[in-house]
């Protein structure tokens, strides 16, 4: 049986071009258009009808539901949202819910009585009860930035696990061994993974995992604050030389009480984090951190959105978006 993308390939042209003809979505050239439909002639497609309902009740709004809008990653991924819908016709309406399960399950009442076209769902911690609630309103959902841990709805992000890895190794190459970690104490899905990650690394590396030099606490500056204040307690001499810091929030805040405590960093101690915002390069020093493009992941995001509101058609599996260091001045080589 033809699918949609079958048609794309055939008429070289791409899916929400299809769709667009379909659903006689007026940004369609005439050469075009007659080019497309010749391709459906030639394959056989017939339009899904789950796309047929969708067009017959839509109502050209995509809901958001984000757990905070105060990190960088987060508006910067709205923005790339926003952006990728309005070209397509699209606006959003937006939830904030603070990560409050409450909260959520109210955003996702108000999206259904306002019959949204999709849910894109950026940093929240999905459970299996809202996966369920937005099935059976039969509403498209993909979520952004977090990965579901079992993969049960489409999404794009970035590896939790293996990008934990990767700041791991980083310092070790630096000739790091005697490494702590400042980790999220929440339930967000992507917090486990960034655990198994360090765990992973240091095991396998046969380095010591030292539970005094781990330490949960929220993953916000005081939290990373409070962190350092308690690995501070510790005699100087039994120290780390490296804190892996699970986000760029914590690394502020704990290199802002290294500072007030006489510790230097890089110096006395590195840093490193993950996220890569772009405060990280407007702290006291330049953070070395693991950074992605969530604008991108975000613009991704709509563009899948727009696809599965126009053909009801699914998307099987996630997407992961590349991920790199960028160096700042909080890691020293310690290697003789």
């Amino acid at each position: 049986m033809a699918r949609i993308k079958d048609v794309a390939k055939e008429a070289n042209v791409s899916i929400a071009t299809v769709s667009r003809v379909i659903n006689n979505i007026p940004l369609v050239n005439e050469d075009t258009r007659l080019k497309v439909l010749a391709a459906i002639e030639k394959t056989g497609y017939r339009p899904n009808a789950v796309a047929r309902s969708l067009k017959l009740q839509k109502s050209n709004t995509i809901g958001i539901i984000i757990n905070d809008i105060t990190r960088p990653i987060m508006t910067n991924a709205i923005r790339g949202i926003q952006e990728e819908l309005s070209k397509n016709g699209y606006s959003a309406i937006i939830s904030y819910t603070k990560g409050e399960k409450n909260a959520e399950n109210e955003a996702l009442d108000m999206f259904f009585l306002r019959q949204c076209d999709g849910i894109i769902l950026i940093g929240t911690n999905i459970d299996e009860k809202t996966v369920s609630v937005i099935n059976e309103n039969k509403l498209p959902v993909i979520s952004c930035l977090v990965i579901h841990d079992d993969k049960t709805l489409p999404g794009v992000g970035f590896d939790e696990f293996e990008s934990s890895r990767i700041v791991t190794e980083y310092l070790i190459e630096n000739g790091h061994s005697d490494i702590g970690a400042f980790m999220g104490n929440s339930p967000f899905h992507f917090v486990p993974p960034r655990i198994r990650g360090f765990f992973d690394v240091m095991r396998k590396k046969d380095l010591r995992l030292n539970e005094n030099w781990i330490i949960r606490n929220s993953m916000t500056f005081n939290g990373g604050y409070e962190c350092a204040d308690q690995l501070l307690r510790l005699p100087r001499n039994f120290l780390p030389t490296a804190i892996f810091c699970f986000n760029d929030d914590m690394a502020v805040g704990a290199i802002k009480c290294f500072h007030e405590h006489g510790i230097k960093v890089p110096d006395d101690i590195s840093v490193i984090s993950i996220n890569g915002s772009d405060f990280a390069n407007w702290n006291m020093i330049s953070i070395t951190s693991l950074k992605f493009d969530s604008y991108s992941c975000g613009k991704r995001c709509a563009e899948i959105m727009y696809d599965m509101v126009t053909t009801g058609e699914i998307p099987p599996s996630v997407e992961y978006i590349p991920v790199h260091i960028e160096e700042g001045s909080t890691v020293k080589n310690i290697k003789k």
